[in-house]
């Protein structure tokens, strides 16, 4: 078994590790091809984009609300004023944390199987390492980086 930061090579799979968890493990006999790339690292960054988008459009909404109910003296009394805009805070804050990572680039592992693809975060090890932890352990992975 060999660790490069967020993948794991074993001699049966290949996984990536968050903080020690598996969150992806592919088995080897199911990889058609591996290949290191450079780009966006989001493996779905429509639907990221949607789900953040739409967190936001329900944020602004949300807090809108109780703004033009103040404004015209109709707004919420007491606690609900606060409880209304920390909700609509929140929802800014977790579309935002949805849509930022989708404008980063950075290496990953794109493995293809009989079932689709799957991108794999190489995290802070180098593009050389992860070829060469792969080569120790059996597995070709074509290189087609270029940042």
């Amino acid at each position: 078994m060999i660790i490069c930061g967020s993948v794991r090579f074993t001699e049966t799979k290949i996984e990536e590790l968050d903080d020690g968890q598996v969150m992806i493990s592919i088995p080897k006999n199911e990889i058609s091809s591996l290949q290191l790339s450079y780009g966006q690292t989001v493996e779905k960054p429509k639907t990221q984009l949607l789900a953040g988008s739409l967190l936001i459009i329900m944020g602004f909404f949300i807090g809108l609300w109780p703004l033009l109910g103040y404004l015209s003296e109709s707004h919420p009394k007491g606690g609900a004023f606060g409880a209304i805009i920390g909700s609509a805070l929140t929802l800014f804050v977790f579309g935002f944390y949805l849509i930022k990572p989708i404008f980063s680039k950075g290496y990953y592992i794109l493995i293809v199987t009989n079932h689709g693809s799957r991108k794999v975060n190489i995290g802070n090890c180098t593009p050389t390492e992860v070829v060469t932890a792969g080569k120790n352990l059996g597995y070709q992975i074509e290189n087609v980086s270029n940042p």
